[in-house]
């Protein structure tokens, strides 16, 4: 569920599915590393591999099952996450 209010958090979050040593919760954990400032990583163990980037407002950015899937997620996280330059 979409959070609201004063719940909203100011970073994107990136939540992987499957195997605890599997290669995206690897990757996933790399990524969260190198982006630290707009984007956590949390994990759940299931049969099924998969992954979903949280938007800040709790909405699906980003979904996927494969490597190549969240390698995508992450150039769409790099132009959502970049601030917005004013033109003066």
């Amino acid at each position: 569920m979409p959070c609201t209010g004063t719940d909203v958090q100011s970073v994107f979050r990136l939540l992987t599915l499957g195997p605890p040593g599997g290669e995206l919760v690897r990757r996933g954990r790399s990524l969260a590393a190198r982006r630290s400032g707009v984007l956590t990583h949390d994990h759940l163990p299931r049969r099924g591999a998969g992954f979903l980037l949280l938007r800040p407002d709790g909405y699906v950015a980003a979904s996927g099952t494969t490597t190549s899937g969240l390698d995508q997620a992450e150039e769409l996280l790099d132009r959502l996450a970049v601030p917005q330059r004013s033109e003066t």
